[in-house]
């Protein structure tokens, strides 16, 4: 009987160990994964199958009109603000100021019918310029000023060698032409502009004439007005008074006397600008009809240019020296503002 008890006793330990241990394993597997083909644990995060994996990673299908649309749309590229590109879409306003120089050489010159010894030249040239532009194609408006200052021998090629005139010039020229180039681009910063410019040229100023002569070293100077002081009488011979000294051979040669009605044996002054015959002192009348300046002369030569643009707001261009009517050979240098 004894015996029974304790087989009942440890019987007893035996049942409440096992209960102990599967309430443990119970416990332990509620964080511990899913198996294969059980039910979730409540609670767990459920992990994605493979079939749901390559479903997420495949791109969404576009619609036939969505891409259809992408493909007509070209795809964008973003442009700094200074980026110098022009989209040939788009216009474009440019306004800047120029420098420009004038030489009409003495070669260029003959092509005048004017036979000279000088080259008329001047550095004083400046320019205000606007420009539309669109695909390469530019139309440019330029008000500028040129000034001439000159004193030198001239005569006309038709006439003969003594009748070489001193001509001491001042003019300014108010300057409006238009200008239509197109360009070939290398870069978007750099470009070779060509076309023509053309427009008019007012013209201000005086010119006072005096007949010229020969010196003896080949140069040629400006008469003095003796013809007309006391003591004339013959033209190959003056008799200067009160110190002055006689006329040299050169000018007994070059510088006649004023043709016109003599008073007590003394000749005119001089003629007038318009009269033919010598001319001392005399200032040039006015007027393409009247031998003497014009008031306005047209503006027309070819433009060829080199055009940089480091960044969207400016432009730098250089003119190539180009023969440009009436001032000669002209180039120069520019700087404009794009808006």
């Amino acid at each position: 009987m004894a015996r029974l008890s304790s087989w009942l006793v440890v019987a007893s330990l035996l049942l409440c160990s096992s209960m102990s241990a599967a309430q443990e394993q119970k416990e332990f597997s509620l964080d511990e994964p899913d198996e294969p083909g059980g039910a979730p644990t409540s609670g767990a995060p459920v992990a994605p199958t493979p079939a749901e994996t390559a479903e997420a990673a495949e791109p969404a299908l576009l619609g036939d009109e969505q891409a259809l649309q992408e493909e007509r749309t070209p795809e964008e590229h973003y442009r700094e603000t200074t980026d110098p590109y022009e989209d040939p879409s788009k216009r474009y306003y440019f306004l800047g100021a120029g420098w420009r120089f004038t030489s009409l050489p003495s070669w260029l010159l003959k092509a005048y019918t004017v036979e000279t010894d000088a080259a008329v030249f001047t550095p004083t040239s400046f320019f205000a310029e606007l420009a539309f532009r669109r695909k390469g194609f530019q139309i440019g408006a330029n008000l500028g000023y040129v000034k001439w200052n000159f004193a030198d021998a001239f005569r006309l090629t038709s006439d003969p060698v003594e009748d070489m005139e001193w001509l001491d010039t001042k003019l300014n020229f108010l300057v409006a032409t238009t200008t239509i180039t197109w360009s070939t681009a290398f870069t978007d910063w750099f470009q070779l502009e060509y076309g023509v410019e053309a427009g008019l040229a007012f013209i201000f100023g005086r010119m006072i004439r005096n007949e010229a002569f020969k010196r003896k070293d080949g140069k040629w100077d400006k008469c003095d007005t003796w013809a007309s002081q006391q003591g004339f009488t013959n033209p190959n011979f003056r008799n200067y008074e009160n110190g002055r000294a006689a006329p040299t051979r050169e000018e007994v040669q070059y510088c006649d006397p004023p043709l016109g009605e003599y008073e007590d044996d003394f000749p005119p002054d001089s003629n007038q600008s318009d009269e033919i015959g010598a001319h001392y002192g005399v200032k040039a009348k006015r007027g393409a009809f009247k031998s003497g300046i014009p008031y306005v002369l047209p503006v027309i030569g070819p433009r060829v240019s080199l055009r940089f643009k480091p960044i969207a707001q400016l432009v730098l261009r250089v003119d190539v020296p180009l023969p440009v009517l009436p001032f000669g050979i002209m180039g120069g240098v520019s700087a404009q503002y794009g808006f």
